[in-house]
């Protein structure tokens, strides 16, 4: 039996009184396609004084481990300098050609180079790598690279419910590196399934540090401003010794005898459980600072030896020069505000105001960096912060990070950089950071400083030589393959910009996602002499230079096209085009996107890594294409006909491999409609809007062959049966604020008919599903 909930086979022998005449087919022969077709991939710099320069041309990480760090060093006091590229599914990678690759080949499939080795391999399941969890953090021991025996690696992951720190210390076997010794250091409770901060760095005091977020949904938020609480904190501890960790000399909540547990009124804070840590009143030593709400990515200025953080916020994002015993307002303040508590002069204040912050757009995440202190940016940028954000990777420069900072008496942030964009009169005097122009990253997850001070990006990519890159400094602006009108895109009718161009094959679905509630119309184009395989879970596959368009219409208007594409080296990248009010054409959106005010609502138009938050290869890239949504009648304009549209790309020669008649293939119901029951049509709902994320990786399941694994009725529960007033699942649709809202990237509206079916559902369920 299929697994997951029954689907309702369509009919494709309809006609008659009853409706339309369904016909065999709705084209006769496949159309030609010799304009729509996927350009080169853009370079990722048109502009400015950075240019970002692949580092590792012939890497692959992306679906094969996301990259998540990078450190430098030699291996013992002698040999070559090594890279170590951390991913989060809990592996270190390490290889000293910058050549080098996972297979030992160059990216033409043929020259042999460097193979890159497995360095540590933790032999434990981490947790969370397809969300904010999993291998956060590493850090090299101060000595390592400088005596034989320091070899040891520090690794920050998650094993839910629970963040750890391990000591491993390496050695070299034969031709591989082998664990020789482990030593827990470290852990505490991590709460929910986010905001686990996660990073590592030893300090110029030779300390570790560990960034520590509030614990997302599992834990209380305002605990951040607890010193009795380890979450929301910055930690520093001394992990050298044989088990464990000691706390340093100069921590601000120190035992005044640490190592006599007994003669102190506030021992160690690691390795307590949560009731424990809830009823205890005495401070924990372990932090240096507190009040973070997701600190994810700290740095060591090597210069001056401060510490900066860029720590997660919901009103702003900030950066933060983070100082032994300071508060840093959460969650009394979200970066400044002009009230008595968070004023952009604090020097009265209890709470130090961030060194910048910004928000723009609905899905920001804030991406710490490095105070530069290389050569190869040119002396104009010595000195300067540089940082990002993750979904739209913006390169942001604060070019004098320490002005505002008081250099005598008191320490305090006497003002407060903003983004250049912001306006309104709680920001209109502030002074501003500065954007590069036109040179983004998508999903930049990380920076990363090698020996010689220079910096390095590392982004979320499944393409190869595409995950980390070097900043360089710029020596012109490249030419963009991305066309700025759609009219130039080849993907529409020259003649009429509003009519797609004759290549391309419409499509429809049976459950579409969420839009605002838009009109949606779809086309595909591949290339002529390609095909389309079709996998076992039914997803498409397709060809390289393929292209899927999608309009979006409100109130009749055409206000956005999107263009999701296959580039030649394998990866898939979206690009948004914004109706001009005449319809007499569209414009590309910048790289970060951008949002428009249409009739009495505002319009979201998303960033390049926006689309590939969703579209990502853990779905299958192009969402909506698989079988069971495309098995239905669609109306074929070019002919006049309704047929069924998988025996039209059958008929018309689409499919690598002959597909089965339509009728005897599943196929999902409407959610809004009347056939299959409220749970069928419940679950389909959810696989549209919630299940490319939501997948059961690390995630609850709401994928519609989840069967009985899907997690909904686990710790924290998302389905509580028979009442959806405490089901998160249905609180988190119903979320007034739309950066939390699910569906993720649905727009600014509540999709009412949506979230009234899942109340039904879980109303109507006696049991979890």
């Amino acid at each position: 039996m299929r697994r997951g909930l029954a689907l309702v086979a369509l009919c494709v022998g309809c006609g008659g009184d009853d409706g339309p005449a369904i016909s065999a087919t709705g084209l006769d022969t496949r159309p030609d396609n010799p304009t729509c077709r996927a350009p080169a991939r853009p370079p990722i710099v048109s502009g400015g004084d950075i240019t970002l320069q692949p580092a590792f041309p012939n890497m692959l990480f992306g679906s094969n481990g996301p990259a998540i760090g990078m450190m430098r060093s030699r291996f013992g006091a002698s040999g070559p300098v090594r890279t170590f590229v951390v991913d989060r599914l809990g592996v270190i990678w390490t290889f000293v050609d910058p050549r080098a690759s996972k297979d030992g080949l160059a990216a033409d499939g043929t020259t042999p180079v460097e193979k890159a080795e497995v360095f540590l391999d933790i032999p434990e399941n981490v947790y969370g790598a397809g969300g904010e969890g999993g291998l956060l953090g590493a850090a090299l021991d101060p000595e390592f690279g400088l005596r034989d025996d320091a070899n040891y690696v520090y690794v920050h992951y998650t094993t839910y419910p629970t963040n750890k720190v391990v000591r491993f210390r390496i050695g070299r076997s034969g031709n591989a590196w082998t664990i020789l010794e482990t030593t827990p250091i470290f852990q505490t409770g991590s709460g929910g399934g986010n905001h686990w901060g996660g990073d590592l760095k030893f300090g110029p005091d030779g300390y570790l540090y560990i960034s520590l977020g509030d614990g997302g949904n599992g834990y209380t938020a305002a605990d951040a401003q607890k010193l009795s609480w380890l979450r929301g904190k910055i930690l520093r501890i001394d992990p050298r010794g044989q088990a464990g960790y000691v706390i340093p000399p100069g921590n601000p909540y120190r035992l005044s005898d640490p190592l006599d547990l007994q003669s102190t009124p506030n021992p160690p804070c690691g390795g307590l459980d949560r009731p424990t840590l809830e009823a205890r009143t005495a401070a924990c030593p372990e932090i240096f600072a507190s009040g973070f709400r997701n600190p994810w990515r700290m740095s060591f200025d090597r210069e001056t030896q401060r510490l900066w953080v860029g720590d997660v916020g919901t009103a702003k994002e900030e950066i933060d020069l983070v100082v032994s015993g300071k508060n840093y307002g959460w969650t009394v303040c979200d970066g400044i505000s002009p009230t008595a508590t968070c004023p952009p002069t604090n020097t009265t204040s209890p709470y130090i105001a961030p060194i910048a912050q910004f928000r723009q757009g609905s899905s920001v995440s804030v991406t710490g960096g490095y105070v530069y202190r290389g050569t190869a940016l040119g002396t104009a940028l010595y000195g300067a912060y540089i940082f990002s954000e993750v979904y739209a990777g913006p390169i942001q420069i604060i070019d004098k990070p320490y002005e505002y900072v008081t250099q005598t008496g008191a320490f305090a942030v006497t003002n407060t950089y903003e983004h250049p964009a912001q306006t309104g009169s709680g920001v209109a005097s502030l002074p501003r950071f500065r954007v590069v122009p036109s040179l983004s990253a998508p999903m930049l997850v990380s920076f990363a400083e090698d020996e010689a001070g220079e910096l390095y990006a590392i982004t979320f990519s499944d393409v190869k030589g595409q995950a980390i890159f070097k900043l360089v400094s710029s020596n012109g602006a490249p030419t963009d393959t991305i066309p700025m009108l759609l009219s130039e895109t080849g993907c529409v009718d020259p003649n009429d910009v509003t009519r797609p161009s004759g290549g391309l094959v419409p499509y429809d679905l049976n459950a579409p996602f969420w839009s605002d509630g838009a009109e949606k119309t779809r086309y595909l184009a591949i290339p002529d002499g390609t095909t389309i395989k079709v996998g076992a879970d039914g997803d498409w596959d397709f060809p390289n230079q393929s292209v899927l368009v999608k309009h979006f219409r409100v109130g009749g208007k055409l206000i956005e096209t999107r263009l999701l594409v296959r580039h030649d080296d394998g990866g898939w990248a979206g690009y948004t085009y914004v109706w001009r009010d005449d319809q007499s054409d569209a414009e590309r959106v910048p790289i970060e996107g951008e949002s428009r005010v249409w009739g009495q609502d505002v319009w979201n138009y998303p960033s390049r890594s926006g689309c590939l938050a969703c579209h990502g290869t853990k779905a299958g890239s192009s969402l909506g294409l698989e079988t069971r949504q495309l098995n239905r009648v669609l109306h074929y304009e070019s002919t006049d006909r309704n047929a069924n549209q998988l025996d039209t790309l059958q008929h018309i020669g689409m499919f690598e491999a002959p597909m089965p008649r339509a009728s005897e293939l599943d196929a999902f119901v409407d959610p809004f409609g009347t056939a299959g029951d409220l749970a069928t049509r419940a679950r389909t709902y959810l696989h549209t809007n919630c299940g490319q994320c939501h997948r059961g990786d690390d995630t609850p399941n709401l994928h519609f062959d989840a069967g009985a694994d899907h997690r909904l009725c686990g710790t924290m529960p998302l389905f509580v049966p028979g009442s959806p007033e405490t089901s998160r699942l249905t609180l988190l649709l119903r979320d007034p604020d739309p950066t939390t809202r699910m569906p993720k990237g649905g727009g600014a509206k509540i999709d009412e008919a949506g979230v009234t079916l899942i109340e039904d559902w879980v109303r109507a369920s006696e049991a979890c599903p």
